[in-house]
């Protein structure tokens, strides 16, 4: 029985890199088609994007300080960016592994905004300290003590973690279609896009706003970015990690909710 030659080394590599580059250029091509929303919402992350981009690097002006919050931003640009690239790869589960992070961050700048002792207490604490009293759950927990909802919330934290980043026996790679049938990256899903999409906005949309507040910029250019990030808002469509399962039984039913 003869059997195709699989390839290996620099072979292999070439040709699962052009699966990705087909994929981007599938995504770029469809994307745009896929209602007014989702083009919306790609727009409005590139200038979201463009002001954390600005806020990271001292474009306006720099206050001379120690650049905490400028380096998180800086963070919540790589993370986003990443994001967007893997999304356009066909990497779907990785991406999501980004919003997750991206997440931390947000409610992180979110902490900082409602309770004004944690940026000190963050950056004076012992790192052994810091990882347990910050960690993503203790810093969630701190929000809703003081009366304030987390901008990235458990459910949607949870199942950011359980899709993305921690295995289970029943864990399947890039299954986002409503049939859960897997596969290896490199192939255009539209719910895997959309998902990635949108769980790409929400944190960054928070993270521009509360880094905003923190940092020591112009009023007129503070609304500025408050108001980009309230459009991305806007234009955020409802395939999120909340809403998929429900999203699934209505395809299952033969419909789709309003």
């Amino acid at each position: 029985m003869n059997e195709r030659e699989a390839p290996e080394g620099l072979a292999f590599l070439r040709e699962i890199w052009g699966q990705e580059d087909s994929c981007e250029a599938a995504t770029d091509r469809e994307l745009p088609r896929w209602g007014t929303k989702a083009p919306a919402c790609l727009t409005q992350i590139g200038t979201v994007l463009s002001f954390v981009d600005r806020m990271a690097s001292c474009w306006w002006a720099c206050d001379q300080g120690d650049h905490m919050i400028q380096y998180l931003c800086g963070r919540v640009e790589s993370n986003a960016r990443a994001a967007l690239r893997l999304l356009r790869f066909g990497l779907y589960d990785e991406s999501l592994l980004m919003c997750g992070s991206l997440g931390e961050i947000a409610n992180l700048l979110q902490l900082f905004c409602v309770e004004k002792e944690a940026r000190e207490q963050w950056t004076t604490l012992s790192e052994d300290k810091r990882k347990k009293e910050f960690s993503p759950v203790n810093v969630r927990i701190r929000i809703e003590q003081l009366g304030t909802s987390p901008l990235v919330a458990k459910d949607r934290y949870g199942l950011l973690s359980q899709m993305a980043a921690h295995v289970q026996p029943d864990t399947k790679p890039q299954s986002h279609n409503h049939a859960g049938v897997p596969s290896v990256g490199g192939f255009l899903q539209g719910e895997g896009a959309l998902l990635c999409l949108n769980e790409i906005a929400r944190p960054l949309s928070g993270a521009a706003t509360f880094g905003a507040a923190l940092l020591d910029l112009e009023s007129e250019i503070k609304e500025q970015i408050y108001s980009a990030a309230r459009d991305l808002v806007k234009t955020t469509g409802g395939v999120v990690v909340t809403e998929l399962e429900n999203l699934h039984q209505h395809i299952r039913e033969g419909s789709l909710p309003n």
